[in-house]
């Protein structure tokens, strides 16, 4: 049945995520033109930040990657690449990245010698030193 066949298919994914690069494997699963396949692959809010991107919608993807706590590193190459930092502390303001985003944007206040702001953004990353 279709069902037992999906369970088993996630099961497989679950496992087979260990080993490959989930990229590489999202991608063989689109070569098999299984549509259904390729939606187990990768989350949901992963998938519609890999539209995003591709309709050059910044914010939206930023939103949608914000979603996924894992997927910080890239969501920090995106806030710096398109220089969305005041949109990514509204879409952080209640994660555990929060503090770590003050402390970037914080820098990039301190590179425009934007002292004011930079001292409050280092007071919302709790560092009370700089």
């Amino acid at each position: 049945s279709t069902e037992k066949r999906d369970l088993y298919t996630r099961k497989w994914i679950h496992h087979v995520r260990f080993f490959v690069d989930e990229a590489r494997l999202f991608n063989a699963a689109l070569a098999t033109y299984d549509l259904n396949l390729a939606l187990q692959v990768e989350p949901e809010d992963y998938r519609k930040y890999r539209i995003d991107l591709f309709r050059s919608d910044w914010k939206s993807a930023l939103k949608h990657l914000s979603y996924i706590d894992d997927k910080w590193d890239e969501a920090v190459e995106l806030i710096r690449e398109k220089n969305l930092y005041s949109t990514a502390m509204i879409f952080y303001k209640e994660s555990s990245k929060y503090k770590d985003l003050c402390s970037l944007y914080a820098a990039v206040m301190e590179s425009r010698a934007q002292w004011d702001e930079a001292m409050l953004l280092h007071e919302k990353a709790g560092e009370y030193e700089k």
